[in-house]
């Protein structure tokens, strides 16, 4: 037996859905304590391996100067953490 619905639940319903979709990110940052943090690279330890480039699915992070240091850009990075998991030289923290 089906049970119909009607106009008033189904946009009721369709609007929690759209709301938690758009929140999701939000609330796993919230979770995981990296919402309002930022990274930065110590200049003395980077190598310029370019490995936290290769994980960084935003493009955030450059390679800058003389020496090739990496620099995160703060307005695209999503402080996902990848990249400091990704550092072998532990360049790479939170501020």
């Amino acid at each position: 037996m089906k049970t119909k619905i009607n106009r008033r639940t189904f946009i009721s319903n369709a609007g929690r859905i759209a709301a938690f979709v758009s929140l999701a990110p939000i609330i796993k940052a919230c979770e995981t304590g990296s919402l309002y943090s930022n990274y930065i690279v110590d200049p003395e330890l980077c190598t310029g391996c370019e490995e936290c480039i290769a994980v960084c699915n935003y493009n955030s992070i450059i390679l800058v100067n003389d020496d090739e240091t990496a620099f995160i850009t703060a307005e695209k990075c999503t402080k996902c953490g990848k990249c400091e998991d990704a550092c072998p030289e532990d360049a790479i923290s939170k501020l």
